[in-house]
This record gives C-alpha cells, structure tokens and sequence, in this order.
C-alpha cells in the first residue's frame, strides 16, 4: 500500500490526492484507521501531524484549508488573523475559521467558517504566515472590544511592543477602535488601550497586571533595573515605589522550553532564580511571585498580593505607553 504524501504544512487537498491515485475509498480507509486526519471537506492532515500541532497550529491548518475550498483569496480576521499575527490568545480558538466579507452577508456562521462585516477600504490587510489578514491595529482594536479587559490588554501590549513588522503603534490603535462599528463594545477596547504599555515583557505579565489593576491594586512601574553592592541584580516585572514591594510574573516558560535555557538545565535555572531573588528582597520590603494559577483566581491572587504588603486601596500612575 502506498503512503500518502506529506507537504510542508501538512494540509492534504483532495482534488491533489486523487490526482495522485488515492479515490475515495482509499481515503475513506485511512480515515478509519486513525491514519489520517479530516480537517475539513475536502481537506486532510496526517493524523501524526495534527497531533503534534499545537492549538495555533491546528487553527492555521484550518485557515489554510478554508482558503484552499475558495475561488477568491480570503482576507482572514477575528481569532483567525490573531494566530496569523502570532498574536497571545487565552484557551481554545474554536473550530471555527474567521473570514472578512461584504456587509450585507456577514455575520453569520456555516461549515465551519464564520463570516464577518467588514468595510475593507482604507483598512490595512497584510500578509502573515502566506495568508492574508486584517492588521495588527484592527485585529486587537475588534478583539479587545469583546474580550475580557485582562485579555484585551495583554492583546493591546503584545501588539506594541512585539519588534517586528506587524507592530502596531498607539495612533494605529486609536484610529482602529474609532472605526469600530456602532454594535462593538468601543468603550472595553478604549479601556484596554488606555491601560496598555510598549514595557510588558510577555502576554502573562500583561494580564496580570491588567487583573492586579480590576482588583483594585496600585499599578506598579515596569521593568525596573535593581542594582546592589555586586552590580546589577536584573530587571523586575513589577516594582511599587510607594510600598517598596517588588513582584515578578513566573510563566515557567524558561524551565520548560529549550531554545529559553540557553543550554542551562531546569534545576540550574531555578538555581539562578533563587539567588536573583535572594538579592532583590534585601532591595525591599515585600516580593510577591505570582504564577499563572493565581491569576485564575481572584482570591488566590488578593491574597499573594496582600501577603507581599500590598493593599488595594488606591491606584497608581498607568505605565507611559511611549
């Protein structure tokens, strides 16, 4: 029995595959099997594959299938143009592929392709992973304006501070959301871009803040250079002056993933973080290490907070968006 072929981005069209011999039955078969993978009609993915990809992966995979089904080049949007832009997205994308289309037949969702109103003149459409997308600046504007506000502004962040071409600038932000239309929650984007900052060093970071900020807590300066009598300690996430609390965001990212170890191992990272955070708690009075768990709970996070020496009772200057 033949294998069936393999592309570089995995995805598998069936008018392709029965060019190359393989009918419908042949398909039908290694559906079966568990072999491969139905993305879509008329579109696969060796299940090995599928498997491997991650949540982004699996939506471009779709988005890639969803064009191959089309006459025309679709403009993505929405969720979709967010994976394209390698945006930061909190849980599941949904089955769902996000296109642009004319106003009058928007809105409404078939065969696993949502379709969206949209007025395409003068809006910037680029290119993102070989698909075309709405910008950064619209894509955030239209998300922040139906996302919670602590996801909002980790997308808000993400889009002005990321350094390659897809960065967008807080006047392309601003005009963005003034396009948004008479049904979007303007107001919930306005918010998130108003507490948005080019300084968050990562979409965790962000969201934290932007929940310390929802519970009350004074919203801390960012990334602070701490020295002492050894040279420079290292840059803090968080730092307020007034209470002389330092706090730091700990994804877990740098002991999990290779290519942020630079070769160190799990336990000498940890090593190197331990005696970092030995010498930045005698630069203050209070350290709180907050973990993406606590960031799930409220009360979780109040009280890792209130144990630093903080209290919710004033809120301090927005970081400078620059």
């Amino acid at each position: 029995m033949r294998s069936l072929p393999s592309t570089a981005d995995g995805l598998l069209v069936s008018s392709d595959l029965l060019r190359l011999g393989f009918g419908p039955k042949t398909l039908q078969r290694e559906l079966v099997s568990g072999r491969l993978y139905r993305v879509r009609r008329g579109a696969y993915c060796l299940a090995e594959k599928w498997n491997a990809l991650d949540e982004r992966g699996r939506h471009l995979l779709r988005m890639r299938a969803v064009r191959a089904g089309m006459r025309l080049e679709p403009v993505f949007c929405d969720v979709s143009a967010a994976m394209a832009l390698d945006l930061p997205w909190l849980g599941p994308t949904g089955d769902d592929v996000h296109i642009c289309s004319a106003a009058a037949s928007g809105g409404r969702s078939e065969n696993g392709v949502r379709r969206h109103p949209h007025d395409l003149e003068g809006m910037e459409i680029v290119e993102a992973d070989g698909l075309l997308v709405t910008g950064a600046a619209h894509t955030v504007a239209a998300l922040a304006a139906r996302l919670p506000f602590a996801q909002g502004v980790g997308m808000v962040d993400a889009a002005l501070s990321r350094g390659d071409g897809h960065r967008a600038t807080p006047d392309e932000l601003s005009s963005a959301i003034r396009r948004l239309g008479p049904r979007s929650n303007a107001r919930g984007a306005t918010a998130a871009f108003e507490f948005g900052t080019h300084l968050s060093g990562s979409f965790g970071e962000s969201y934290c803040r932007a929940l310390m900020h929802e519970l009350g807590y004074p919203t801390p300066e960012l990334q602070v250079p701490f020295f002492d009598e050894r040279g420079r300690i290292g840059i803090v996430d968080y730092w307020w002056p007034e209470a002389r609390v330092i706090g730091e965001f700990d994804g877990a990212v740098k002991y999990h993933r290779a290519d942020m170890r630079n070769g160190s191992s799990p336990s000498e990272i940890a090593w190197r973080e331990k005696q970092r955070e030995d010498r930045l708690r005698r630069q203050c009075d209070g350290f709180v290490r907050v973990v993406w768990a606590e960031t799930m709970d409220a009360s979780r996070l109040d009280a890792v907070l209130r144990a630093s020496g903080l209290r919710p009772d004033a809120r301090g200057k927005r970081p400078s968006r620059g």
